[in-house]
């Protein structure tokens, strides 16, 4: 049984005929087919090499294109639809203001630091294992990268000061594609200058790392999708799946604070780890709706909630 199934049933196709035969497979091969997909696409496009931005944009733009037709195709709640959620509008502005306003200066002050922790402390250079082969250097990387962004999540549902940034991404009742990238532009900005730059200097390569990137992207986009997704329990200890996943965005304080990584691997390091097969979801979003609905006021709320905290943390 899914997280999702305590909730409501999950859409049912039509029954007879070819299609409704399909219908009933494509969940168990969703996940596997867009990645590979996504991955096969952005390596013919960089030939194989270096990705580059150009590249990097249009295979991020083509993968939610992809994983919102899913949406539509084969919903795993079709309640969930970011057509009809009012946020979707708000959820796309976050992406664009730190995308396109941010990062740039998020990649200014990662070369600034990188320039000068390495003039300071030019032992930290050349530590990365670049003899390795390219996919043994991105296993690593994964991974590292991972546990420092596990750490980081895991300091803001810990510390209320934190995680007033962070309630933008909880607060929501409709979980689709398009709030992957409901961030908080600072919370943003802090995860880029915290998980980058150490990489950077221990001489990871921009190949490696641009890869990497890619991986965040498209599996992020299907961790918080609407995309009616099955796997064999094992795999749900392995890779962070959408039941996985499904389960950090619970109302439910208790399994809220759980599931940080985005793989498995630490939650089980760490004793965080809920399975999705033993603990349904009844409802999603923060208690008290505490994040105001408009765009200008979202960005605002963390910096007031400083200033005034909110009664009490959700």
């Amino acid at each position: 049984m899914s997280a999702r199934a305590a909730r409501e049933p999950r859409a049912q196709a039509a029954p007879g005929g070819r299609a409704a035969a399909l219908r009933s497979l494509a969940p168990w091969f969703s996940w596997w087919v867009v990645m590979a997909v996504s991955f096969g696409l952005t390596g013919w496009l960089a030939g194989g090499g270096q990705i580059d931005a150009k590249t990097a944009y249009v295979m991020a733009a083509g993968n939610m294109l992809i994983v919102a037709l899913l949406e539509l195709l084969i919903p795993r709640d079709r309640r969930d639809n970011l057509f009809r959620d009012r946020q979707s509008r708000n959820d796309l502005s976050h992406l664009l203001l730190f995308k396109l306003a941010f990062r740039p200066f998020a990649w200014a002050a990662t070369i600034a630091i990188v320039g000068f922790v390495g003039e300071h402390w030019r032992s930290a250079q050349g530590v990365w294992p670049t003899h390795w082969p390219a996919p043994a250097q991105f296993v690593l990387l994964l991974l590292a990268f991972d546990l420092l962004g596990y750490a980081y999540h895991r300091a803001l549902h810990a510390f209320d000061r934190l995680f007033w940034f962070h309630a933008l991404h909880h607060d929501t009742r409709h979980v689709h594609m398009l709030k992957a990238v409901r961030v908080h532009f600072v919370e943003e900005f802090v995860s880029f200058l915290i998980v980058v730059p150490p990489f950077v200097l221990m001489g990871c390569p921009t190949s490696v790392l641009t890869w990497l990137g890619m991986w965040n992207v498209f599996e992020s986009n299907l961790a918080h999708s609407n995309v009616d997704q099955r796997f064999p329990r094992w795999v749900h200890y392995v890779i962070r799946t959408s039941g996985v996943h499904y389960i950090h965005h619970s109302e439910a304080p208790g399994l809220q604070n759980s599931n940080f990584g985005g793989l498995p691997i630490w939650d089980l390091v760490f004793g965080t780890y809920r399975h999705p097969f033993d603990h349904p979801v009844v409802a999603t979003g923060l208690r008290g709706d505490p994040v105001p609905p408009g765009f200008g006021a979202q960005l605002l709320f963390p910096f007031r909630a400083l200033i005034r905290p909110p009664a009490s943390k959700p």
